[in-house]
């Protein structure tokens, strides 16, 4: 049976590890018989174990399918592991018949879905089977018995969007494996889930909002158009460059004070590019 195994160092001074040591233990606790078992492994021990895994940080999360792990980066909540490790006890591709199905698979997803229609191209059809089995750790895919022919990204509440590349398992995988297609439209953005989103592979469009404000419903709305496909005047090359996420500022008031941003500043848009370890922001672009 497929396993997780988080990794930690169990330390004095490795205070993540200690955050995260509850965490698993309810998950452990709460995880049905049909999920992925879960184990922990101290670093401090098992030294050969986290050397031939590579373990340069701790807490890491890694997943086995098939004798095979996989860095897992789902967000470090009882409810992020639990879902990780339901999906990766599942198929790697998941049979979806109805409509009704489908709609019950968006509402409990907390990713997009990548599906591949009915009557679709025989060789797309087995590059599809080779990417879900691929990155079934940290994304969800499915076969949809209705519908057109191709491969889709589905959210809820979000227009469809083909797959307008090639059959082979290298062109679909990069359209996949793109952050575009593994994280929301937008993504709402806490200490659970901030630096999975923003390592995601592409620089991260930030909105930093005030959600008491009358205002920001409003903000989030025109956030969500920039983020969408075809809804502003901006080229589809520069808005698929970008990930999109907004931030509780007023929760996060000391966390924003990095990007030269204070709850006062409100509503704020900042661009965080983690991958160079720097950011931009102008006091000017509200919109």
């Amino acid at each position: 049976r497929p396993a997780l195994a988080v990794v930690p160092i169990c330390s004095q001074w490795c205070g993540h590890c200690k955050r995260l040591a509850p965490v698993l233990d309810a998950v452990a606790r709460q995880a049905d018989q049909t999920s992925a078992r879960f184990a922990k492994v101290d670093c401090t021990v098992e030294k050969i174990v986290c050397a031939r895994e590579k373990v340069e940080g701790f807490p890491t999360l890694k997943a086995f399918v098939g004798g095979k792990s996989q860095l897992l980066m789902a967000p470090r909540t009882v409810e992020g592991l639990l879902a990780a490790g339901k999906r990766i006890s599942q198929p790697a591709v998941l049979s979806v018949e109805t409509e009704q199905d489908l709609e019950a698979l968006l509402r409990d997803s907390t990713e997009p879905v990548i599906a591949i229609g009915p009557g679709s191209d025989p060789v797309l059809a087995g590059s599809f089977a080779n990417v879900a089995e691929s990155h079934r750790v940290d994304q969800t895919f499915a076969s949809l018995g209705f519908g057109k022919d191709g491969v889709w990204r589905l959210e809820r509440g979000q227009e469809s969007e083909p797959f307008a590349g090639g059959v082979t398992a290298k062109e679909l995988d990069g359209w996949a494996r793109h952050a575009g297609q593994r994280f929301p439209r937008v993504s709402k953005l806490d200490h659970t889930n901030f630096a999975i989103v923003g390592r995601g592979g592409a620089r991260l469009a930030l909105a930093v909002v005030d959600p008491s404000s009358e205002d920001t419903p409003f903000f989030l709305q025109g956030f969500l158009d920039l983020a969408s496909p075809g809804r502003t005047a901006m080229p589809e090359s520069t808005r698929a460059a970008f990930v999109y996420g907004h931030l509780d500022g007023v929760a996060y008031s000391t966390a924003i004070q990095q990007f030269n941003v204070s709850p006062g500043d409100l509503p704020r848009i900042v661009v965080v590019d983690m991958a160079a370890g720097t950011f931009y922001e102008d006091p000017l672009v509200r919109e």
